[in-house]
């Protein structure tokens, strides 16, 4: 995984002061539970999906490894009193409190991954998914020369504050620095979503059906000065 630094602390209003950093081993859980997020999926709608979900992030071969994500963390909550999952201390010692994920990576192994993700088996000894066979026999996502944003999500008090948007240029920025292709897949009914990606210069690719539903693909096409 190649490394990248984080952006420097961002004041959004009065009340918030978010920071992005690249996420550790012990914001498993949080990403986990972000990740289904971004599917629209709770952990109290599947537990179970959930605790696969957590052994997932923790498996270095995995599409969702933890060392592939960004963390937003807001460092104006004070979170000492509280049992937040990911709550940490920031280096002048404030309290901080994840709010957000982008989870983005280069595609080049994305087919084995994706292979590997969905063949995986659980300590309970059972699949990732009941309709594991259905999930291997998808298109890829994604492929070599993309870095494909694989999910973003933002904890509900938290959005339509720039958050999003924060944790996107983030992964532009990045592809733009190992010179990959930005794409993502969104829901089109999505329309917040679908004008935050053409408001950053994403545009419509193609139609792809993946768990289930049809998905646009939205690819971002770096221009430069000849």
């Amino acid at each position: 995984t190649r490394s990248h630094p984080t952006s420097p602390k961002i004041t959004l209003s009065f009340f918030f002061m978010i920071t992005l950093r690249k996420a550790r081993y012990e914001d498993s859980e949080f990403i986990a539970r972000m990740v289904m997020m971004a599917l629209h999926i709770t952990e109290e709608e599947n537990p179970r999906l959930y605790n696969h979900m957590v052994e997932l992030v923790k498996d270095e071969k995995i599409l969702y490894h933890w060392s592939r994500a960004v963390i937003a963390m807001d460092a104006t909550i004070n979170t000492k009193n509280t049992s937040i999952i990911g709550s940490t201390l920031s280096q002048e010692g404030q309290s901080c409190l994840p709010i957000g994920l982008c989870l983005a990576y280069d595609g080049i192994d994305y087919h084995e991954r994706r292979v590997y993700s969905f063949s995986f088996v659980c300590k309970d000894r059972k699949p990732v998914s009941e309709n594991n066979a259905e999930l291997l026999a998808q298109p890829d996502e994604s492929e070599a020369g993309e870095m494909y944003v694989d999910s973003l999500a933002v904890i509900p008090e938290y959005r339509g504050k720039g958050i999003g948007r924060m944790l996107l240029m983030d992964a532009l920025k990045r592809a733009e620095d190992m010179a990959l292709t930005p794409t993502i897949l969104v829901n089109p009914n999505n329309t917040p979503a679908v004008k935050l990606y053409r408001s950053v210069g994403f545009e419509y690719g193609e139609e792809m059906r993946v768990f289930g539903e049809d998905y646009h693909k939205y690819k971002k096409t770096w221009h430069y000065p000849t």
